[in-house]
Parts: C-alpha cells; structure tokens; sequence
C-alpha cells in the first residue's frame, strides 16, 4: 500500500473513532508499527492529526486550526455561492481588506477583472490568485508584512497589524471560523484574531463570508458580534439571525 492510502485509511478510522493505537492502524493497514509511526509524524506535521503516548487522535476543533490546503477543499460549492453572491458589492476603484480565509479567496479569485482596486491583505494564497492580471488598471496588491504562518500561509503579528493600520478601506472583506448568535464571530488562533481586528477598525464597510458548516459553533478567540457587521454573506438562511441588526443575504 502507498504512503498516500495510508494515510487516508487513518483519516478514516480517525473520523470513525476519533482514535487510535499504533498497533490497532499496523493491523488495519498490514503495517510495520515504524512505517505507521512515520505515517503519523507525517500527518502531524500537515496539522491533521495529533500524536499521544502509542497512538493518534484528531485535534480539538475548538482550537484547531486545518491546513489550508485542507480548508480550501472543503464545502466548495457553498463557497462558490457566497462568492457569487458577494461579487455585486464590489465596486471598481475601491480599497478592500480581505483576510486570509479559504472563503474570502473564493472571492478574490474573481476580481481579476475588475477595474482599479486596491486589495491589502494577509493570504499569500490571494496574493498568488491576484497575480499576473494582464489590463491596465488591474487590481492593485498590497500583502502584509508579519510572521508567516506557514500551516495558514497567512501572515500575522505586531508587524502584520501595523501596516493594516496605515490604511483606510472601503470595505473589509473577512471570514470566520465559528459563527454563534451569543458567541458572536470567533476564531481558533489569538494572531487571526488580531489581524481581522486591525482590518475590522480601519473600514467604513464590514462583511462577513461564512457558510452555515460555521454556524452554531464558537471557538477560542471573539473577533466581533454579529451585529457589529454590515452584511453578512451566506449560503442559506437560519434562525440565528433573527432580530439581529445586521443584512444578512444567500
């Protein structure tokens, strides 16, 4: 069996049981405890497994953070339909935060076109989705300095939220990891927290792109209530928002 069927039939029982010991995956898997120990160290260093004393678990999603590899593959077409549905707010010439979530880059991969924009963020992979856009005026990009964090490809820190400071957006484009009516909009990692922050203070417009796998969940890190947002994009419409002072559109 190959390294990458491995490591997908332990996904698999993780997702089963939650976990699982060395010599229960060498069974499963006709493997040598050394070839499973190395499939784990593997997978922990990609953040989709955490390692215990002769086993495996998967991490506490409360203060877990998926690669973003992984993030970007998940719940597609909920993300392509909050990105349709966000697109009619942009407007040629405008300053847009947008934060480093696999939502908001759904988004970003569609403003290629678009006319004299000025997009400042912390995704590397938006920056990457923004490149190479032939036309004169294409969008114009401005990536955060700060320190990489590589599992995200996203960049944060003091550094991070001081450049975001030096500039004034018309709309901040941002998403979440946990949307709840009493929690409000939350996120697993403090540095997120902070960086969404510094793009919520410095806009005149804040949206917020979540799809309903969010909803109902709170995690660590508070960045806002929900009310504290514009408009809040959505794949389909819930209870939760009722009777809040806050747009909500699908």
């Amino acid at each position: 069996m190959l390294s990458f069927q491995r490591h997908q039939e332990i996904l698999d029982q993780l997702k089963e049981k939650r976990s699982a010991t060395v010599d229960e995956l060498c069974q499963r898997l006709y493997a040598s405890p050394a070839t499973i120990r190395r499939d784990l160290h593997q997978l922990e260093k990609q953040g989709l497994v955490k390692r215990t004393y002769g086993g495996v678990t998967l991490p506490d999603e409360r203060s877990f953070e998926y690669p973003m590899q992984v993030r970007e593959s998940r719940n597609l077409d909920a993300k392509e339909k909050i990105a349709r549905a966000a697109l009619p707010l942009i407007r040629d010439g405008q300053t847009i935060f947008m934060d480093s979530s696999s939502t908001v880059l759904r988004l970003a991969m569609k403003l290629r076109d678009f006319s004299s924009l000025h997009i400042i963020t912390n995704g590397i992979d938006i920056c990457q989705a923004l490149a190479g856009a032939s036309q004169k005026n294409a969008p114009a990009v401005y990536c955060c300095c700060g320190r990489l964090r590589e599992n995200a490809r996203t960049l944060v820190g003091g550094a991070a939220c001081g450049y975001i400071a030096s500039f004034n957006a018309d709309l901040a484009v941002l998403s979440c990891r946990g949307l709840d009516r009493q929690a409000g909009v939350t996120e697993a990692n403090e540095e997120e927290r902070q960086v969404k922050r510094a793009f919520f203070a410095n806009a005149d417009k804040r949206i917020l792109l979540c799809d309903q796998s969010k909803f109902g969940k709170s995690y660590f890190c508070r960045v806002a209530g929900l009310s504290d947002f514009d408009l809040i994009v959505t794949d389909q419409p819930a209870d939760l928002f009722d009777g809040l002072d806050v747009e909500v559109i699908w």
